[in-house]
């Protein structure tokens, strides 16, 4: 009799341990549920939260293009302004320019004057030179006399235009440019010069006269500025 009541016993406490563990078991249960619910509401809103600073962070970066636009159209107005005012720089010293270029074409001009003396005159030398070897070389047509006169005529051509070389190289030491024009018996004297005063005409005279060897009266000084 005891022992089944023991047995009895032994199944109400095992019966009861069952439900209390089951109990236990099923609150553990419910509690994580709850707290993973809360959890996902949280994550939830941290989510959107992100979502919200992904958006806000999008909408820093059009500003941001729209920052650079406005700079880029400030730097094109810049650009503008800085041309405007070469075009104003340029429209204010159009008259130097101007009286540059009227420089330039003086120049030009002047440089035309010498250079046409100075071929014109190589020209003749070259001419008279030609004909004098000739007769030179015109054995049969020409005597022996007038062949010596030729040669002592060439001689005589080649000291001259060796005097000028000379005389235009050391003139070429006082100005710019100098050019002896020879006209027959009397030369002029070309120089370039802004003005010419008569002690400085008077030198020339006596530089020529001792280089070519000729008298005053021969020779003739003019400058071109």
């Amino acid at each position: 009799m005891n022992t089944k009541r023991q047995t009895i016993w032994l199944v109400s406490m095992l019966s009861l341990m069952v439900i209390l563990s089951a109990y236990y078991l099923f609150t553990e249960d419910l509690d994580p549920s709850s707290s993973k619910v809360a959890n996902n509401g949280t994550t939830t809103e941290q989510t959107t939260g992100v979502q919200g600073a992904t958006e806000a962070s999008t909408g820093s970066k059009d500003d941001a293009i729209v920052v650079n636009e406005v700079n880029g159209s400030t730097q094109t107005q810049t650009d503008d302004n800085a041309t405007a005012d070469t075009e104003d720089i340029s429209a204010a010293d159009q008259k130097t320019l101007d009286q540059l270029e009227s420089q330039d074409k003086a120049t030009a001009t002047t440089n035309n004057v010498f250079n046409d003396l100075q071929y014109k005159r190589n020209e003749q030398f070259q001419k008279e030179s030609d004909q004098l070897w000739a007769v030179i070389a015109n054995t049969t047509g020409a005597s022996t006399e007038e062949a010596g006169q030729a040669v002592t005529k060439l001689d005589a051509l080649s000291d001259k235009m060796d005097r000028i070389n000379a005389l235009e190289e050391e003139l070429n030491k006082l100005y710019p440019i100098a050019v002896v024009d020879d006209q027959d018996s009397r030369y002029k004297i070309v120089v370039q010069s802004e003005k010419l005063e008569r002690g400085q005409a008077a030198d020339i005279i006596d530089l020529v006269t001792k280089t070519l060897e000729v008298s005053p009266s021969q020779v003739v000084v003019q400058y071109v500025p």
